[in-house]
């Protein structure tokens, strides 16, 4: 075998071998693929009640979209269950092929999801967050999802002198292609949700 051949081969086992404990159980033959093409080389209307995405309120994060739930849905029953269906496209390619591996980690309100690849360090690193969150208002229970630049972001794309962060994390957006495959996924999640939780909030 030729010396670079060789040397593209070790870096590729390097690679899935670094981002394998980031997924629940072993790669399927479909994620795998995926991750092997990582490794070499806009939202829409969320439920009944989606916003178009925008400029969170503190200009520290993108909305990508936002939904207000039923006064009857159980709010952590509700977020358990989108968590349930956002860490299985962690573990099953066959729902929602993505080119990047995906962490999900549990937050105040809701959840991260995590968007890796491997940084400068040969570790890997999140290029994305999505946040998913329920948040109480004077309207009731509102489900927002908002981009957030992430430590490895400039490695995807990298920041330009005078972009204001919801400008910069727009950019992001399109750059990274995971980032409307994953939104544009949930409605189906979400409503499934609801229905899942209403009926149950506690006294």
């Amino acid at each position: 075998m030729r010396p670079a051949m060789q040397h593209r081969r070790q870096l590729l086992r390097s690679c899935l071998s670094q981002l394998a404990p980031f997924t629940a159980t072993p790669v399927s033959a479909r994620t795998a693929k995926g991750v092997r093409g990582y490794c070499a080389r806009r939202p829409t209307q969320l439920a009944a009640a989606a916003s178009a995405g925008g400029a969170s309120l503190d200009d520290s994060t993108l909305q990508l979209g936002t939904a207000k739930l039923p006064a009857d849905v159980d709010v952590v029953t509700f977020t358990g269950k989108l968590y349930q269906w956002a860490n299985a496209l962690t573990t099953n390619g066959q729902n929602l092929p993505l080119a990047l591996p995906l962490r999900i980690d549990v937050v105040k309100g809701g959840f991260k999801m995590q968007l890796l690849r491997i940084g400068t360090d040969e570790q890997p690193v999140s290029v994305a967050d999505i946040n998913v969150t329920v948040e109480r208002e004077s309207a009731g229970n509102i489900l927002y999802i908002r981009l957030a630049e992430a430590p490895g972001s400039g490695l995807m794309y990298p920041r330009r002198a005078g972009l204001t962060t919801p400008q910069y994390l727009k950019d992001l957006s399109d750059a990274v292609i995971d980032i409307p495959k994953v939104v544009t996924s949930m409605p189906p999640a979400i409503k499934l949700a609801i229905v899942q939780s209403r009926g149950n909030k506690k006294a």
